[in-house]
């Protein structure tokens, strides 16, 4: 029983940070330049623009998609209009949450087994994870 309790208390001490990281996030705003400079951090987006000069190509149309996909899960995605929560860091955070878990494709044979392995262990959880770390630092300390 004992056991148990102490179980249950790292779970709800975790639950509470969780909690109040998520609070924070409600609190910092993400404009448009704060959106592209957290899509740099994450790796979505180029950190420089491409240009014509020196024979560099342009974006990739598959680049841009991304970007115009996580954004408008940003903008319209799942919980994105509820109170306190539109145009925040814990809204990016969540855009690219939803772009992972329920739009990004991935490869293999077996797509249910590849999608699941990314997301817990692979490039899934990498990016998750960036996009928690980049979502945190915006929080002023």
């Amino acid at each position: 029983m004992a056991d148990v309790q102490a179980g249950l208390g790292i779970i709800n001490e975790r639950f509470r940070i969780m909690e109040q990281a998520s609070q924070a996030l409600c609190k910092v705003q993400v404009n448009t330049q704060a959106w592209h400079d957290y899509l740099k951090a994450i790796g979505i987006m180029p950190t420089r623009e491409p240009s014509q000069e020196l024979g560099q190509r342009r974006m990739s149309t598959r680049a841009q998609n991304i970007i115009n996909e996580v954004t408008g899960l940003f903008e319209h995605g799942k919980g994105q209009r509820m109170d306190g929560v539109k145009g925040t860091a814990w809204a990016a955070f969540n855009a690219i949450v939803e772009y992972v878990d329920y739009t990004r494709t991935t490869k293999g044979e077996d797509q249910a087994a590849s999608r699941a392995s990314s997301l817990l262990f692979g490039s899934g959880a990498t990016l998750k994870q960036k996009a928690w770390d980049s979502a945190m630092a915006l929080v002023p300390k």
